[in-house]
């Protein structure tokens, strides 16, 4: 290939190892340096457990790496608006392990690294990008020190997490409140239970209490007060120009290139696709730039509607999304935008049939006006990519 065929990633996290596992399969040697002392990033963050939109079978084909047995279709998933309670449809989304321990998405890439040749090197933290060699893949997550050292906007989030052990198994829970900054999340599998509540800016510890009685209530689930770590995630929303694979002659991969949903903040899904993305631009640049593009295309979009919704009164938020859960058919481009706005993701009805499940229809007249809509944005989209049509 006449090319230097030693790449170096900064990261042991889900983008930096499907990049180091594709690229040792490709004949390169991989050398992954790992800031921690341990492979499942830090201890302040994790365990955790994490729930995702994923189309588990075509993610595997696309990133090259089966990851089936780490992620998990939940057995029950709900959510509620305000105090109403609405039952998800379970089978479009996955949970999933991150952290140190065996049943971890990390611990099984750290294995699959170790077969395919990768050399992982521990307590490795890089100060200075510049003196690592071209190509080198920085994949360091929710590493607020990298951010700084690339000059990237960001959001801080201030939070509450909670990790304890629990004999629930595949449950999923969402909250959508006054309370929380964006939405409360929990979720149990593998004998541990995870929840986590974003605050606003300063915080208000009332949101913490009320809460606590809200899932002791509703849920049956008692997690006191003193149980709960404080943790700021810094997020890559801080505007449209966090989306970049290249900063010099550097690959960025994972959440420091942007690859978040940026409305609901799913980060699993974008951090999978990207690292194949960044396993293909160290051999092809221009190409690996396209396929970033592509995986990106309604980033720009999808980010401009999280900010007017952000701008909302709690109230009104909370109406919007019962509204369509009740009758999602009349928010179709809505759903649809934020379907799509996960990187990668290419299921732009995922989130309509969360809400009413795979066999739904609309009435009559919506199904029309449905299919009317789909026809003319495929002709438009058609015509501005010149015809061609997307993977």
């Amino acid at each position: 290939m006449g090319k230097d065929k030693s790449v170096q990633v900064v990261g042991a996290g889900l983008a930096g190892m499907v990049a180091a596992i594709n690229l040792a399969r490709a004949g390169y040697h991989v050398t992954v340096l790992e800031a921690e002392a341990r492979v499942g990033g830090s201890g302040h963050l994790h365990p955790s457990l994490h729930i995702t939109p994923i189309d588990k079978p075509k993610v595997w084909k696309y990133i090259g790496v089966d990851l089936d047995d780490c992620f998990q279709t939940p057995k029950t998933f709900r959510s509620y608006l305000g105090a109403r309670r609405h039952e998800i449809f379970p089978q479009y989304f996955s949970i999933v392990e991150r952290g140190p321990r065996p049943t971890s998405v990390d611990t099984r890439l750290h294995e699959l690294a170790k077969q395919a040749g990768v050399e992982v090197r521990l307590s490795s933290r890089v100060e200075d990008l510049g003196a690592l060699p071209p190509n080198t893949i920085v994949a360091t997550g929710l590493d607020p020190r990298m951010f700084e050292i690339l000059g990237l906007p960001y959001r801080d989030i201030p939070s509450r997490h909670l990790f304890q052990a629990s004999d629930l198994d595949g449950y999923g829970l969402g909250i959508f409140s006054e309370y929380a900054s964006e939405y409360f999340y929990a979720a149990a599998l593998n004998r541990l239970f995870y929840a986590m509540l974003p605050l606003e800016n300063p915080p208000n510890v009332e949101h913490l209490r009320r809460l606590v009685r809200d899932l002791r209530e509703w849920e049956g689930i008692d997690l006191p007060e003193p149980r709960w770590r404080s943790v700021v995630f810094r997020v890559p929303l801080g505007g449209p120009q966090n989306l970049r694979l290249f900063h010099g002659d550097k690959i960025l991969a994972g959440t420091i290139a942007g690859m978040m949903d940026p409305f609901f903040l799913f980060g699993i899904h974008g951090a999978l696709v990207s690292g194949k993305i960044a396993a293909l631009a160290v051999q092809d640049r221009q190409e690996a730039q396209k396929e970033f593009d592509r995986c990106n295309r309604y980033f720009l979009r999808t980010f401009r509607a999280k900010q007017i919704y952000a701008r909302l009164p709690v109230r009104t938020k909370l109406g919007l999304f019962h509204c369509m859960t009740r009758w999602p058919y009349l928010f179709g481009p809505f759903i649809e935008l934020i379907s799509r706005g996960i990187p990668g993701h290419d299921d732009p009805e995922f989130f309509y049939r969360s809400f009413v499940g795979p066999d739904y229809e609309p009435p009559f007249p919506f199904r029309v006006a449905g299919r009317i809509q789909k026809t003319l944005a495929n002709c438009i989209r058609g015509n501005r990519d010149g015809g061609s049509s997307g993977r």
